[in-house]
């Protein structure tokens, strides 16, 4: 596709760092007013991708703690905050949490959500944390009890710890900010055109590093 610099944006609008388009899309037009003018091809496609760098709400705060008792005990801590309004909610929110490779069992417990033992995969060394709908405005947290394997002293190193990841939905709400004002379609061989926008956030690579 093809792509557009930097946009500057006033008090309504979303600072687009870089924007990349569709083929299709009459740049010209873009460039003077802002508004994207194209002949849709057939089927599903990409019309539009943008990166913005600031100015963007995240829509979960996450804290994580993980702490090791001795050789052979050791627990992990989470909270999780949804940060969009309350009258929206989040589906199929999951939570995958890394292990280090010495652990043996896991005793999970959560103020929401599920924590069934099929959420552990130890030969993955990593557990998941299932929250079908999360509420806006709500905060959850989640505790797990690991059972580690003793080592040896001399093997003994401080577990170097992934990143945690989280997946999501959120339909209705952008975090850019970014909003669609009008659509307008141009028919001229008689087809009735339906108009319909629909919102929906969804993660790419959320990844949080855990406390220590």
């Amino acid at each position: 596709g093809r792509s557009t610099p930097a946009i500057k944006a006033g008090k309504s609008q979303v600072a687009l760092e870089y924007s990349r388009f569709h083929p299709c899309v009459r740049l010209a037009a873009y460039e003077a007013n802002k508004e994207i003018s194209f002949i849709p091809p057939d089927g599903e496609f990409q019309l539009m991708a943008y990166n913005v760098m600031s100015g963007f709400d995240l829509p979960f705060k996450i804290q994580s703690k993980y702490e090791q008792m001795g050789r052979t005990r050791a627990e992990v801590h989470i909270s999780i905050r949804s940060n969009y309004p309350s009258n929206l909610t989040a589906f199929q929110v999951l939570c995958h949490v890394p292990l280090p490779k010495n652990t043996a069992k896991v005793k999970m417990s959560a103020t929401g959500g599920k924590t069934k033992a099929k959420y552990v995969e130890l030969g993955k060394n990593k557990l998941r944390w299932k929250i079908s709908e999360f509420e806006g405005q709500k905060e959850y947290k989640f505790q797990a009890q690991l059972e580690l394997i003793s080592t040896t002293s001399g093997s003994d190193k401080a577990w170097e710890k992934p990143p945690m990841r989280l997946e999501f939905q959120i339909p209705m709400w952008t975090s850019t900010g970014m909003r669609i004002r009008f659509l307008k379609v141009v028919e001229r061989s008689g087809y009735q055109a339906t108009k319909w926008v629909r919102y929906i956030t969804k993660d790419g690579q959320y990844e949080v590093r855990m406390g220590a």
